[in-house]
Formats: C-alpha cells, structure tokens, sequence
C-alpha cells in the first residue's frame, strides 16, 4: 500500500483502487481512486482533458479511471499526486528557516511602531 500526505488529507491507494481518507486523524468512508479523484477535479474545477494536459496522459485513459472503468496504474497515481514526500521535506525546511529568521511578536509590534512612527515624522 502507498501512502500519499496532501494538504486535505491522507490518501492510502491500495492495489484494489480503494482510498482510505484521513482527515485530522480520523478515519473517513471508503471510496475508489476515481471518486476521489472526480471529487477533487470537481472541487477544482478542472476537466479531465485539461488534467491530462497536465499529467500528461491520455484523456481516454483518465476518463476511465476517474470513472472507475480501469484501476490507476502506480505510475498514473504518482503523475496525479503532486505533493510527493521530497517535495514536502522542500517545504518544511524552506519554513523553518523562515520561521527561525522571523521577529517575535513583541520585536515585530515595536518594529511596525518604529517604522509608523518614522512615516509620520516624513509626511
């Protein structure tokens, strides 16, 4: 079984095209690769020809996934996923050093009262 984190939820694809969704630790209902996967283009507004544009794959191909007519392929499901965990581990390094250059809160009110101050003297 893969595990995938997205910003939603945790999706566990199965060999069996079944989707375990976790949302903030519980357990959701069960649903296939494809209802998932027309859920979130339906939550997006994206069209399957447009996905496949993106991915790329075939739209024909897409279309009978999503419609749960043909399991997704490891392969497919990679391409759809676009939060791997290399990209997180980008992400929460980029945020700690931002989080670790950031003022405390007390530094940054007297940074604005400072910086407040010096706009009223100039105008």
């Amino acid at each position: 079984m893969n595990d995938y984190v997205g910003t939603d939820d945790l999706l566990s694809v199965s060999k069996s095209s079944k989707v375990s969704r976790v949302n903030a630790g519980k357990a959701g209902e069960a649903m296939t690769f494809g209802e998932r996967l027309r859920e979130l283009m339906a939550d997006r507004g994206v069209g399957i020809r447009e996905l496949a544009r993106e991915v790329p794959c075939d739209s024909g191909h897409l279309s009978r996934v999503a419609n749960g007519r043909k399991p997704p392929s490891e392969q497919l499901a990679e391409r759809l996923y676009l939060e791997k965990p290399h990209e997180i581990e980008r992400y929460t390094l980029a945020f700690d050093h931002l989080r670790a250059a950031a003022l405390r809160p007390s530094d940054s009110q007297a940074l604005i009262a400072r910086v407040a101050d010096e706009m009223s003297r100039t105008t």
